[in-house]
């Protein structure tokens, strides 16, 4: 293990903090409000720029589901100001889409995971929604079982096979989101548990390495240190995502011994790949094989979907099996408030790569360490005041996001657009952070 964990500097002021509440609600509210066709919206496409209409019933950036999801945030925190309402059109049209979408995988942002995730979300404590999220949760568990079928019993996979986007650690996120009081729900559970602890003890190319003839046409051209096949270690898209599903198994008690084993081995192995920088820890991109070690140029994106931030809520939710992970995840996000703004690698403002999913992730992280009698400040007055200077009112939604070099991005998306972020501002003004925003965290109780 890394040496302890320093105490963050400069919390968050009162004034602060009512600013960013009141910047939160202000993005809501142009998108409330908005009177344009959010099915005409465009976003600069990622390898040639060029405008191109993303909108779909079941995305996250933008679409129906993301919208569905930032409602529930604006509901759950100011449930008596109508925004169920709007939260309900939105997943009316998503549930029109995916009782057509036969095809739809397992995941938590990209698959029928995703869709149970939103009508939790909005179910005010399984009150509204029941039937709905019955047959969704019962196609999520025939498809769960689906894919641990097809898979290889040894390992040896594609990451999007069990990753928390489209794969098995999402939708085993969603189910231990939602609880173990149904025997349903607990059995897929276990059952995808079982397929994990045996996935994150075995040698590479097995295991959850991806070997030569699994890697994706995309890093077939665009990646060739991956060619020998690598361990992805981001929280989106590799085993970051995978060990915070079994250490939040572990702290609710389901699964055996088994799970605690493989919690700590993949808990020491992250640890083992973090690199020491004039900053603190780096977590890198990828592991690759010990016979082509390519080193990485420069830190790794401080974000939720790749670097210290999604490797620091992995960690922190490995902390019932050994708190020094917890410790470990505090130095990674201290080592990103210490980075000078331009080598952080977040200068936008979403969830998924941004300052936003820096905040939520820091209060939850914050909560992790106060449970386990550690004390951590959580965002600090710079961060958030970072998010701020974001605001942009010649934006439709109120804020830009370079998501892709060059050309800026003016969206009401949850993930990647106004609308998470927004969620992460008037969050701010509750002691704990919403469901929607727990979605990136590993997953609470709705």
């Amino acid at each position: 293990m890394i040496g302890e964990a320093m105490v963050a500097s400069s919390p968050m002021s009162g004034r602060t903090r009512d600013e960013a509440v009141a910047a939160g609600w202000e993005i809501l509210h142009r998108i409330r409000d908005y009177r344009g066709d959010l099915a005409e919206l465009t976003v600069p496409e990622p390898f040639t720029t060029e405008p191109i209409k993303v909108w779909h019933p079941l995305s996250t950036d933008p679409g129906d589901l993301g919208m569905a999801l930032m409602y529930s945030a604006a509901d759950e925190l100011r449930p008596d100001d109508g925004w169920d309402r709007l939260a309900f059109e939105h997943a009316r049209s998503m549930l029109a889409y995916y009782t057509s979408a036969v095809d739809l995988g397992v995941g938590l942002f990209n698959g029928t995971a995703a869709v149970a995730y939103t009508l939790r979300a909005l179910s005010r404590g399984g009150e509204r929604y029941q039937r709905a999220l019955h047959d969704v949760e019962a196609t999520l568990a025939m498809r769960i079982e689906r894919q641990l079928a097809a898979l290889p019993s040894a390992g040896g996979l594609s990451s999007q096979n069990y990753d928390v986007i489209s794969g098995l650690a999402g939708a085993a996120m969603y189910l231990l989101s939602a609880g173990d009081g149904d025997e349903r729900r607990l059995h897929v559970t276990e059952r995808v548990l079982d397929q994990f602890c045996r996935l994150a003890v075995a040698r590479p190319p097995l295991g959850l390495w991806t070997p030569p003839g699994k890697i994706t046409e995309i890093e077939r051209t665009r990646s060739p240190h991956l060619h020998d096949g690598y361990l992805n270690l981001g929280f989106a898209h590799g085993i970051s995502g995978v060990a915070s599903v079994l250490g939040s198994a572990a702290s609710r008690g389901i699964g055996s011994s088994v799970v605690t084993g493989a919690v700590t081995a993949l808990g020491e192995l992250l640890t083992d790949c973090l690199v020491e920088t004039d900053y603190g820890l780096d977590l890198p991109y990828f592991k690759l094989p010990a016979d082509w070690q390519h080193e990485q140029l420069g830190l790794a994106r401080s974000a939720w979907c790749y670097g210290n931030l999604g490797g620091a809520v992995a960690l922190a939710n490995c902390a019932s099996v050994d708190v020094r992970f917890l410790d470990t995840a505090i130095q990674l996000l201290e080592s990103v408030e210490r980075r000078p703004l331009e080598l952080r690698q977040i200068d936008n403002p979403s969830l998924c790569h941004g300052v936003a999913g820096q905040i939520s992730i820091q209060r939850h992280i914050a909560a992790v360490a106060q449970a386990h009698g550690r004390h951590w400040n959580g965002p600090s007055e710079g961060t958030v005041a970072q998010l701020l200077a974001m605001a942009d009112d010649t934006a439709a939604f109120g804020l830009r996001n370079n998501n892709v070099p060059g050309a800026q991005t003016d969206s009401p998306g949850f993930l990647t657009g106004s609308g998470g972020a927004a969620v992460a501002l008037v969050s701010l003004g509750s002691d704990r952070i919403t469901a929607a925003e727990y979605m990136l965290c590993g997953g609470v109780p709705c």
